[in-house]
């Protein structure tokens, strides 16, 4: 297996280290192309496979830069001899494509959902529809992490294939129950959120719903923003301007994602776009109830007032979300205890890497 990404980060990360770590080793060996230095800090601190890695300086909008990057690969798979080439992302399946015709290998395109949502503008999605229909000749499956990711790329291929599969992600959920009780701080509040500091991931939402809320009096939220990324210094001038930054803090990368968690009383994904993000999930596991917003793949996750909250992507929805679980510790021990048996049943890990495997081995039987 050679998987090909342009950088290893957030969601696409944590999926290409489940294939790594998951799959049967007497079945299956890895190699992965991607730009080390461009990817994130859990990444860089911690490569969970460092002796099966080529970096390359794979970059955004760089067209020689891909001619050189595509004849390093094509001397890789020469040697390589590998039966599928999975490329994660727009970057990785175009290079997974491209090299088709002169490899032989069975190609997989997985979008992650970064290509496919609406925000493109009409000339981008004319040559995106126009670069996918070439492409699909290339192209042996397409893997979708969520039913909306297939949606969003049917609006953009045109039709339904039969090489399309929905697998949604999964995450280990181990055989004990987790402490479902908030973090136990009289007279506090505490809301987390946690992933990659970008526009995309609706941080600055959040920031402006805590504002509203410690407006209407309630000074007892304290709200905790975990994660890196291009958004840092503008997430904390907007703090800064609001005059909140004894109630909202800028944790920084998290080592201890599952902790943090259980640290907080409430877990907000605040995304204007998302497909399947791994936070709800991670969120649920640690037993606590979670606020999201109703875009992308969350809808398939969260049955809202069941497992979790949907909110709309604005910060007075947020706002009311927030105080609606704030007043009610009923609610939200419900919310934890039917989000955690939602993923339990069907968002495992081995649930996911099971027809991962079904379709690897359909494409080389």
């Amino acid at each position: 297996m050679l998987h090909i990404a342009r950088r290893m980060s957030g969601g696409v990360r944590v999926h290409i280290s489940q294939i790594f770590r998951g799959l049967d080793p007497s079945s299956y060996t890895h190699h992965l192309i991607t730009n080390a230095s461009d990817s994130d800090l859990a990444y860089q601190s911690k490569p969970f496979c460092q002796q099966e890695v080529t970096s390359i300086p794979i970059v955004h909008g760089s067209p020689l830069t891909d001619i050189i990057n595509l004849k390093r690969i094509h001397n890789i798979v020469r040697t390589g001899n590998f039966g599928i080439i999975h490329g994660h992302g727009t970057k990785g399946g175009l290079y997974a494509r491209l090299l088709r015709g002169v490899t032989g290998s069975k190609v997989i395109y997985t979008p992650h959902g970064g290509s496919s949502h609406d925000q493109s503008r009409r000339a981008a999605k004319l040559i995106q529809s126009a670069s996918e229909t070439l492409l699909a000749r290339a192209t042996d499956a397409y893997i979708f992490e969520s039913r909306y990711a297939q949606e969003q790329f049917i609006k953009i291929f045109g039709r339904h294939d039969k090489r399309f599969f929905v697998n949604h992600n999964g995450i280990h959920i181990g055989t004990m129950a987790p402490n479902l009780s908030t973090s136990g701080k009289p007279g506090r509040f505490i809301v987390g959120a946690f992933g990659r500091l970008e526009s995309a991931k609706g941080f600055d939402l959040l920031i402006q719903a805590i504002h509203i809320l410690l407006e209407a009096g309630f000074r007892e939220v304290q709200c905790r923003i975990f994660g890196e990324g291009p958004s840092f210094k503008d997430l904390n001038d907007l703090i800064n301007s609001l005059g909140i930054s004894n109630h909202v803090t800028m944790m920084g990368y998290s080592k201890d994602v599952s902790g943090d968690m259980a640290g907080c009383d409430i877990v907000v994904h605040p995304s204007r776009f998302d497909s399947m993000p791994y936070v709800p999930l991670e969120a649920m596991r640690a037993g606590r109830a979670v606020i999201a917003t109703g875009i992308g793949g969350l809808p398939e996750l969260i049955f809202d007032h069941h497992n979790g909250l949907l909110a709309k992507p604005e910060p007075e929805d947020l706002a009311r979300q927030i105080q609606l679980l704030l007043w009610n510790q009923q609610l939200r021990l419900k919310l934890a205890k039917n989000g955690f048996a939602r993923i339990k049943q069907y968002f495992s890990i081995e649930a996911m890497l099971e027809k991962l495997d079904s379709i690897y081995q359909s494409l080389v039987d």
